[in-house]
C-alpha cells in the first residue's frame, strides 16, 4: 500500500543526521552514519579497506571528523526521500547558512527525477542547524592555496564498468601518471575493467570502499513508502576526495562528459536532469564548497569535461580490446551484461555503430538493437521526438541524431540495407540533412572551455581526438 506524500509529510515533519562514527580496525576504516525518521533509525555505513593508521594520520583530526560529517551529508538524499520531511535537522555537526544553500540545491536539482516519477513538485527542505559550537566559513581552511600538489604524479581514478573509465585511464596512461583505481559499491564491470588496466599498465593500485545500505530502508521501500533516483555520483565526490587525502593522493580525476549537461527534461517549469551530480554545474559548485571548508583538499575534476558522448566513443573504439568488458546498462549491472532493452544500451549501440562495423556492434551485444522496430519508443526518448529524454546516463539529443544521420549516410553509400530505426527516422533525417551533414564534423571538433582541466591535461585531450 502506497503512502501519499501528504500523509509521509505530516507523519514525519523532521528528518534528523544525529551522529557518525569511526572505527579503524586491521583490515580497514569503518564509518557508521545516524539518520531518524520518527520512530525509523537507520545506520548506513562506508567500509574503506586497506586504511592504516598511518594514513589517518596525515589528516588533522578535526578536519577528519569533518570529511566523515560531510559524506553523512552526501547520504542524506537516501534515506529524507522515504518520507520528503519538510525539515532536515543537521545535529551531528555544524553547517554555515551558505553550506546549508548548497545541500539544499542538491536536493531540489538531484532529486529531479525523483520528484517527476513520484508526481512530487520539485522542492528542498527548510535545514535546522543544531550544532552547539556554530564555525564560520573556511574554519577548515589554513592554506590560501587549497589544491596544493604536494605529488602531482598521483592521481585517484573512480572507475566504472563503461566507456568513459577506459578513455581516462588511456589518457593518463599516455600522461605517464600514477594511477590508484577507486570503486564505491558492488560492481562486476568495474571489477572487470580494472583487470584490463591493470594488465595494461603495472603500478598500478587500488582501494575500495564498500557501501552499506540500511536494510530498514530497503523494507520500508517495499512498504508504501516513496523510493526512486538520488544523486550517487555526489556521494561519490565526497567518498572519493576523502579517500585521496588519506592515501596522500592530490587529484581526483572524474571521467564526467559534457554531455551529462543537458537537461532531461522541464518538469513543474524546472529543468530536471537525472544527470546533475555528474553535470559542470555540480562539479563547480562542490569544488567551491571543499575550498570554502577544508585545508588543501585533493583537487576533485572531470578529465573529459570539454567532450561530448560522441567524441568519448570515436576514442573508445580505437581501443577495441575492451570492447568484451565494458559495460553500462543499469538493469544489467548485477549480472555484468548488457539487457539489450533500455535506452543505455540503444544509445550505446547507435554511438558505437557510428565508428565501427555491425558485425563488431552484434559481437559485443549479441544482436543489432537498430534492427528492432519495437525500439523506436526507446528511440524517440533520445532524440528529442519524445517530451522526456530517456532517465539514463545518455548523450545530447543533438548527438544521438548526429549519430543516426552518419550511420544512415554510411549505409546508404556502401548500399547496404537500412536497419529498422534508421527507417522509422529516414524522412525526419533527410528533412534536416542541411543542418545534420555538419553536426557530427562540429561535435567531434568542439572543445567546451567550461571544464577544470589543469593546463598540463589539455594537450592530451587535443590530441586524442587529432
Amino acid at each position: 500500500m502506497s503512502h501519499s506524500l501528504e500523509e509521509l509529510q505530516t507523519k514525519f515533519p523532521l528528518f534528523r543526521y544525529e551522529a557518525y562514527t569511526h572505527v579503524l580496525s586491521p583490515e580497514g576504516l569503518e564509518v557508521s552514519f545516524t539518520f531518524r525518521l520518527g520512530e525509523y533509525v537507520f545506520h548506513p555505513k562506508l567500509f574503506f579497506h586497506g586504511i592504516t593508521q598511518g594514513m589517518v594520520n596525515r589528516v588533522d583530526p578535526q578536519e577528519f571528523d569533518d570529511y566523515i560529517f560531510q559524506i553523512g551529508l552526501a547520504e542524506i538524499p537516501s534515506y529524507w526521500k522515504l518520507a520528503c520531511s519538510p525539515t532536515i535537522e543537521i545535529v551531528a555537526g555544524p553547517l554555515s547558512q551558505e553550506e546549508i544553500v548548497f545541500w539544499q540545491k542538491l536536493i531540489e536539482k538531484g532529486m529531479g527525477e525523483f520528484f517527476f516519477v513520484n508526481d512530487i513538485a520539485p522542492f528542498s527542505p527548510s535545514f535546522l542547524e543544531k550544532t552547539p559550537n556554530e564555525i564560520p566559513d573556511n574554519a577548515f581552511r589554513q592554506s590560501e592555496n587549497l589544491y596544493r600538489d604536494d605529488k602531482e604524479n598521483t592521481v585517484l581514478m573512480p572507475v566504472g564498468g563503461g566507456k568513459d573509465s577506459a578513455v581516462t585511464f588511456e589518457l593518463l596512461s599516455t600522461l605517464n601518471k600514477e594511477i590508484t583505481f577507486f570503486t564505491l559499491g558492488k560492481d562486476l564491470a568495474s571489477d572487470t575493467m580494472i583487470a584490463v588496466f591493470e594488465q595494461k599498465k603495472a603500478g598500478t593500485h587500488r582501494i575500495h570502499v564498500d557501501r552499506i545500505l540500511d536494510p530498514l530502508m530497503l523494507e520500508l521501500n517495499t512498504v508504501g513508502f516513496l523510493n526512486g533516483h538520488t544523486p550517487f555520483s555526489s556521494v561519490v565526490a565526497f567518498v572519493s576526495v576523502f579517500t585521496a587525502k588519506l592515501l596522500g593522493i592530490s587529484q581526483v580525476i572524474l571521467s564526467n562528459e559534457r554531455s551529462a549537461n543537458e537537461e532531461t527534461g522541464v518538469y513543474h517549469g524546472v529543468n530536471i536532469n537525472h544527470q546533475y551530480s555528474k553535470s559542470f554545474e555540480f562539479e563547480s559548485d562542490v569544488r567551491s564548497y571543499m575550498r570554502r571548508r577544508w585545508n588543501d583538499a585533493p583537487n576533485y575534476f572531470s578529465l573529459l569535461r570539454p567532450w561530448y558522448e560522441i567524441q568519448i566513443m570515436k576514442v573508445f573504439s580505437l581501443h577495441p580490446e575492451y570492447f568484451s568488458v565494458f559495460r553500462s546498462c543499469n538493469v544489467g549491472k548485477k549480472t555484468n551484461t548488457w539487457c539489450g532493452h533500455c535506452a543505455k544500451c540503444l544509445f550505446v549501440t547507435l554511438l558505437l555503430s557510428a565508428f565501427v562495423s555491425t558485425d563488431q556492434v552484434i559481437s559485443i551485444f549479441g544482436k543489432n538493437m537498430l534492427d528492432e522496430p519495437d525500439k523506436v519508443v526507446v528511440l524517440d526518448q533520445l532524440t528529442g521526438e519524445a517530451e522526456m529524454k530517456a532517465f539514463e546516463c545518455v548523450g545530447t539529443r543533438r548527438e544521438t541524431m548526429a549519430a543516426l544521420y552518419h550511420i544512415y549516410v554510411r549505409l546508404r553509400t556502401e548500399g547496404k540495407p537500412l536497419p529498422a530505426l534508421i527507417r522509422a527516422y529516414q524522412q525526419r533525417l533527410d528533412d534536416r540533412m542541411d543542418t545534420l551533414e555538419h553536426d557530427m564534423d562540429a561535435l567531434l571538433a568542439s572543445f567546451d572551455d567550461q571544464n577544470f582541466v589543469p593546463d598540463d591535461y589539455r594537450e592530451v585531450l587535443s590530441h586524442a581526438l587529432s
